[in-house]
């Protein structure tokens, strides 16, 4: 049993303390192996780094001609146009409802005043 400990342990580097310095120690085909795994790592990580790049570059070729919101194909130049065009419109709109509100409060307060007024002249 003491054995089987001793020789799995084997299959890791060793460090050994010589003064203030840990040297590793380890054999010649553990390095080989280590050295493999980190090619092998790096390969990984520079193909999802080049997949990771293709695919924001599609979609931001996908955004410059393609809104969801209104549903088709469009150019870029026209997306500022429409957005234009669309913020227009809503300001437009809303400077329109806040004139109906305000002549309306204006309509209200004269109302109000005529009926103050005329109370007022029918009691003396």
């Amino acid at each position: 049993m003491t054995q089987v400990v001793s020789l799995s342990y084997a299959q890791y580097p060793l460090t050994k303390k010589i003064g203030n310095d840990t040297v590793v120690i380890m054999t010649i085909k553990q390095g080989e192996q280590i050295n493999k795994s980190f090619d092998e790592y790096e390969e990984k990580v520079s193909k999802l780094k080049d997949t990771i790049t293709t695919l924001k570059n599609t979609l931001i070729d996908g955004k410059k001609h393609y809104d969801s919101s209104i549903g088709f194909v469009k150019s870029e130049v026209n997306e500022y146009k429409w957005k234009y065009e669309e913020n227009k419109r809503i300001y437009l709109k809303n400077e329109e409802l806040f004139y109906k509100t305000h002549n309306t409060d204006i309509l209200q307060k004269i109302s109000l005043a005529i009926v103050v007024m005329f109370l007022f002249f029918k009691l003396n």
